[in-house]
């Protein structure tokens, strides 16, 4: 260990150094001329960032190697000044009309993102009381104003200028309350409560109800005012991208808001307290196995996948947000005998699900073949054979009139399209093939659709051994 004397300079110069940082960050944002100065200062933050949390994890918050206060108020500091920029940076990047497909929501660009926002919430948790606390004023605070955009919208109004940086300002608020509230369920659908975030004192200062727990209260700012303000609109019209509302409403901040339900159901939602390292009674108490405010939560988060993957389609990446939901939730041993009984669940069965895209349908059918096994032993069968009747039935529409010299009528669109989303169908059905299960899946679904479709595949053979015969090999050109 550093003597204090060194850690405390280090500390001073690592603090100032973040500091302006953040400050150069903040006036870039702030000039639209300058993007390569803001580019650099975003780079240099994020060095610092990672000395910070090297930092940070060589000291505990509690124990032997409790770190000086010094340490967590510098943490503090720099968390609360990054989302400062941060959303300054997103203000200005609504306010340039940039194109947010192309920003940090795609491929490398979203896992580089992600670990940034990683990193920030390791800072954040060293006062974890006072992040939550921050992160719940400024999603509260702009919900409000939002709501006031969608009031004048349903009046008639025009949209107005603040509304495209509202909803980039409270995406990313919503990813930084993810983020500092849960960890990554590695190779699990379970994640341990963060240490940090347990120990959090709640009380009347976070702004929550007396002796409330700080993550009680973020999560009933986003999912008891956001998503709740969100879903209302959402089904104010059949389809949520036209209509008065539309340019307040955004496929972004709705998949931003499913998988904050997906990474906080993770963590908190009905835990098993026998497996489980970090009991904490006040969580315990909110969602724990058999209570309220658990089932509540559940509820939420299938309506809301419910919602958008029956009002919000052609997006692909929000119905696989929601269907990603749904199959974690199933995975969870608690969580899954209750989904049957929820009206969310009745709708999400009687959903097409062709019109959703191949993985998505995979994991809604894994999803809800989970949710029928973990149901009542006299229910579980006609649960599944539900499942099974709806794939038949989808399966005889696609191949109808394909018989004889008809047969490659199949290998057309949207024909081939929808036999290829049965197959999804019954691999996401199979993933819920748990061993105890495994008999019960392969009977009631795999079976009876897999003569079926094998039937099926001389057909395909031969449609594309005639594609293969028409393309002609291009001779080589000597140069």
């Amino acid at each position: 260990a550093l003597p204090p004397p060194t850690l405390l300079s280090l500390l001073t110069l690592l603090h100032d150094a973040t500091m302006r940082a953040l400050r150069a960050s903040l006036a870039a944002a702030a000039d639209d001329g300058e993007a390569d100065e803001h580019n650099e200062a975003a780079e240099a933050c994020a060095l610092l960032m990672e000395a910070f949390v090297s930092l940070l994890s060589h000291t505990s918050a509690h124990g032997a190697r409790r770190r000086p206060p010094e340490v967590e108020e510098a943490a503090w500091r720099c968390y609360a000044a990054s989302v400062e920029a941060r959303l300054a940076a997103a203000r200005a990047a609504a306010s340039a009309q940039e194109d947010a497909e192309l920003g940090v929501h795609e491929g490398e660009a979203a896992e580089g993102e992600a670990e940034r926002l990683t990193a920030l919430a390791a800072l954040g948790r060293a006062r974890a009381r006072d992040a939550i606390a921050l992160v719940r004023s400024e999603i509260d605070g702009r919900t409000a104003r939002l709501g006031g955009c969608l009031q004048a919208a349903a009046a008639g109004a025009p949209p107005p200028e603040d509304a495209e940086p509202l909803l980039e300002e409270l995406e990313l608020l919503v990813r930084c309350a993810g983020h500092l509230l849960a960890d990554a369920a590695d190779n699990s659908d379970a994640a341990e409560v963060p240490a940090e975030v347990a120990a959090a004192a709640g009380g009347d200062g976070d702004g929550g109800a007396a002796g409330a727990h700080p993550a009680v209260s973020l999560v009933e700012s986003v999912v008891g005012g956001l998503l709740q303000q969100q879903l209302g609109a959402a089904m104010q019209s059949d389809d949520p991208r036209v209509g008065p509302l539309a340019p307040i409403l955004s496929p972004l901040l709705a998949e931003a808001l499913l998988w904050f339900l997906q990474r906080v159901a993770a963590s908190y939602l009905m835990p098993d307290e026998a497996s489980t390292s970090v009991l904490c009674p006040p969580l315990l108490a909110a969602w724990g196995r058999d209570t309220a405010g658990g089932a509540a939560l559940l509820t939420a988060c299938v309506e809301a996948a419910a919602v958008y993957l029956l009002r919000w389609r052609g997006e692909p990446a929000l119905a696989r947000a929601a269907c990603s939901l749904l199959a974690s939730l199933a995975r969870l041993s608690a969580a899954a005998p209750l989904m049957p009984s929820l009206p969310a669940t009745r709708r999400l069965v009687e959903l097409p699900a062709s019109t959703l895209p191949g993985r998505a349908q995979r994991l809604l059918y894994e999803a809800l073949c989970r949710a029928a096994l973990a149901a009542a032993d006299d229910a579980r069968a006609a649960a599944v054979g539900e499942l099974c009747a709806t794939l038949r039935a989808r399966l005889v529409a696609a191949t109808d009139g394909c018989a004889g010299a008809n047969a490659q009528l199949v290998c057309q669109e949207p024909r081939v399209s929808e036999v290829l989303g049965i197959c999804d169908c019954v691999r996401g059905a199979a993933r819920a093939g748990t061993r105890r299960h495994a008999a019960a899946v392969y009977d009631a679904v795999a079976a009876p659709l897999l003569p079926a479709v094998a039937s099926l595949l001389p057909v395909f053979a031969a449609g594309w051994d005639s594609a293969a015969a028409g393309v002609q090999p291009t001779a080589p050109t000597t140069p």
